[in-house]
């Protein structure tokens, strides 16, 4: 199982040179059948956002892509009732951005 290294110091967060990765925002919070992330930074093909419960552990990994009106949107149906640490990476593996949400059932 794949563990979460925000706060570790592992070397692909930020993007290299000591830079920390943008917010992602999750809207609304708390949520129950879908987010919209809001995302500072420019969302390449290839992009993925992690789901990751509180002890660190991947819970799910999807493809992202903007929709028709520009919105990147997070179905929440497939995750439990919870907490959750989100981080958006780019095809590369690199840490773009990360967030919390919470999912209420």
């Amino acid at each position: 199982a794949s563990t979460m290294a925000l706060a570790r110091g592992s070397s692909d967060v930020g993007g290299g040179a000591g830079r920390l990765p943008s917010a992602l925002v999750a809207f609304p919070n708390p949520c129950r059948l879908q987010a919209e992330l809001r995302v500072p930074v420019e969302v390449e093909a290839g992009a993925s956002l992690g789901v990751y419960d509180i002890a660190g552990r991947l819970v799910e990994r999807r493809s992202l892509f903007r929709d028709a009106h520009g919105r990147i949107l997070w179905p929440t149906r497939q995750v439990a009732a919870g907490t959750y640490l989100l981080r958006l990476e780019s095809s590369c593996g690199r840490t773009l951005a990360v967030g919390r949400a919470s999912i209420l059932r």
